[in-house]
């Protein structure tokens, strides 16, 4: 299995916790002081919550009242905010690494599509979305969405 450094092993090990939890709100500090935060947003009907942190591209989601993933984005989009230390993520790994760096530094991945590769890594799962043949996203997820 995949062991990953950096900030996002930090974010992996959060999953599964709940809101307010010390270390969760460690690792929301990890995205830095936000400038804006949207606040939890609830999908009407769902038990799913969302912390949208835009200043610094940052998303997280619980559903049934655990974390179930954390959105990161590396390359602008509007509206939101990057990830301050984009070299601290993924030690090895630029935060905007082509889709090919991706996989020499990891391998195969576990599923792909044409923009994105999913890997199974310890304590979880990461998503890398590409855009303009470079990573745009990261997403660290508990389980793989059905």
């Amino acid at each position: 299995m995949i062991r990953l450094r950096g900030e996002i092993a930090a974010m992996l090990r959060v999953l599964g916790l709940p809101q307010g939890h010390g270390d969760v709100l460690d690792a929301i500090a990890l995205a830095g002081r936000p400038g804006e935060v949207d606040g939890f947003l609830r999908d009407d009907g769902t038990t799913a919550d969302y912390l949208v942190l835009r200043s610094v591209g940052t998303e997280l989601r619980w559903i049934d009242g655990a974390l179930a993933s954390v959105l990161i984005r590396t390359q602008p989009e509007e509206g939101y905010g990057t990830h301050p230390r984009p070299h601290a993520l993924i030690d090895g790994l630029s935060a905007t690494a082509t889709r090919q760096e991706v996989r020499d530094a990891l391998g195969a991945p576990e599923a792909s599509a044409p923009r994105w590769d999913r890997y199974r890594v310890e304590g979880g799962y990461v998503l890398f979305r590409f855009a303009d043949e470079r990573t745009s996203r990261i997403t660290v997820m508990q389980d793989v969405p059905r």
